[in-house]
């Protein structure tokens, strides 16, 4: 069996909140519900959070149905928490679906082939 698993990194700022996420494996349904509770805890006594997310899925297989069942429902429950959500990716099929992703969700998103560029358009603000 293939090892898999998400690692979460969170820091805070008044209500913005910037999580660090590495997927790798195949994310099953035991993968979210570890992350959904720590995120939520970190959402918890925040009025009107602000999230912006790196998230690296380059050593990412994919996910269990049930997985991507947790993922839409979280994607549901607090879509409009997300300011920006840079992944970073290398194969073909991870990128088609951060674009795929970016058509149905109200915040942006974008993928990158590297962190550094990632970081870069995360603190990129217009009008700063």
């Amino acid at each position: 069996m293939k090892p898999h698993g998400i690692s979460i990194g969170l820091s805070r700022v008044n209500n913005t909140i910037f999580i660090h996420i590495r997927a790798f494996g195949t994310l099953d349904h035991n993968d979210y519900q570890y992350m959904v509770p720590t995120i939520e805890a970190a959402l918890a006594d925040v009025e009107h959070p602000q999230l912006d997310v790196l998230i690296d899925i380059t050593e990412l297989d994919g996910w269990t149905l049930h997985a991507a069942w947790d993922d839409f429902k979280f994607g549901l429950k607090h879509g409009r928490d997300f300011h920006k959500v840079a992944v970073i990716c290398s194969e073909r099929w991870q990128k088609g679906v951060v674009k795929v992703s970016d058509w149905f969700t109200p915040n942006e998103i974008a993928s990158f082939d590297n962190q550094h560029d990632a970081l870069v358009w995360l603190e990129d603000e217009p009008n700063k």
